[in-house]
């Protein structure tokens, strides 16, 4: 069977018989039957080591050899309308509940197989993989694991002026945890912190959360000062969501509201704590969350004296739709006793 790369179009769904097709579709179409069955067993279950690279191999030889016609064609939503890359995550099963005792890695076998085979995944790909990555809620670690074949939406952050000019100097860490569909809560740990918004002027993470991509940044910010038509430097958060699953648009304007709730804490506990609120819509959406008093300073705070000034706490994120407005009163001075009553809004 000869295959050409031009001729590689995803299989139709109409009922044309094959006599009206010409040949290079006849060719195309029982190529994808023939790839389909292939990747049958290994995207309805779970595909360990060993039948990866058999799945690789059967389709290697259906492409005659050819990884770049192999690349192509699984980048292709031929599978149920769907790439094999997105089946094989969002059929992923939760390792924890498996009644199997054979240990699973984190990123499926074949998946890692796909990534070798196509080197740079194509736009469209990437945006499947995240797709799928958001529709499941466990698929935290894996995007920690898969996020550089994802260019298209990875977050690049300069290195840091003190990377490696301080061994001692921990790395700011966060991490993420959620106990309901529409909340998270982000725990932070910045050492230097004051020096950095200093210096880099920016500390940036990227995470993934209640099915959307976020960015928490911490940067440095002009705001008035004391005296007339002076400047002060503050810093403040910016948490944005980049992309998302959620379609907010069925809401009318203002009616599903975010908090953010930070929280700065020491060693021995709560420093300062402060809410913010802002109305959903589509994305990108950025809150900026400015503290007030002292600690956005970088004098008369407390968190700017000791050796490593880390800065640490947690934002709690939640969506909930909006208080509907209060009915009216009912007002009339001796009802029920007298008259009817009357309405005041």
């Amino acid at each position: 069977m000869s295959l050409d790369l031009g001729a590689m179009v995803p299989p139709t769904t109409d009922s044309a018989p094959e006599v009206d097709r010409n040949a290079s579709e006849t060719q195309s179409k029982e190529f994808w039957d023939r790839l389909t069955a292939i990747f049958c067993d290994v995207l309805f279950s779970y595909a360990n080591e060993e039948a990866a690279n058999s799945v690789v191999e059967e389709s290697l030889k259906l492409c005659e050899g050819s990884n770049e016609l192999l690349a192509k064609a699984v980048q292709t939503k031929f599978f149920a309308k769907q790439t094999p890359f997105f089946m094989i995550i969002t059929n992923r099963r939760d390792t924890s509940t498996e009644l199997s005792s054979k240990p699973r890695s984190l990123v499926p076998p074949l998946l890692t197989k796909l990534f070798e085979i196509c080197g740079d995944l194509q736009e469209d790909t990437q945006k499947d993989i995240l797709q799928a990555l958001l529709a499941k809620p466990d698929s935290v670690d894996l995007y920690r694991h898969v996020k550089h074949k994802l260019p298209l939406f990875d977050l690049v952050v300069p290195p840091s002026f003190f990377c490696g000019r301080d061994e001692e100097l921990e790395a700011p860490t966060l991490t993420t945890s959620s106990s309901a569909p529409d909340v998270f809560i982000a725990t932070f740990m910045i050492p230097r912190f004051y020096d950095k918004m200093l210096v880099d002027k920016l500390v940036a993470f990227q995470f993934m959360a209640i099915g959307s991509l976020w960015t928490l940044k911490a940067l440095p910010v002009e705001d008035e000062g004391d005296e007339p038509d002076s400047t002060t430097l503050r810093w403040c958060f910016e948490l944005s969501e980049t992309y998302t699953k959620h379609n907010y648009q069925k809401h009318p304007p203002g009616a599903l509201v975010r908090t953010a709730l930070v929280a700065l804490r020491t060693d021995t506990g709560l420093l300062h704590s402060q809410k913010f609120q802002a109305n959903c819509g589509p994305v990108p959406l950025t809150m900026q969350l400015r503290l007030s008093g002292a600690m956005s300073q970088f004098h008369s705070n407390t968190l700017v004296s000791g050796k490593n000034r880390v800065l640490s706490g947690t934002i709690t994120v939640s969506d909930a739709l909006a208080p509907p407005p209060a009915p009216p009163t009912l007002f009339n001075k001796g009802w029920p006793f007298s008259g009817k009553p009357k309405l005041t809004g």
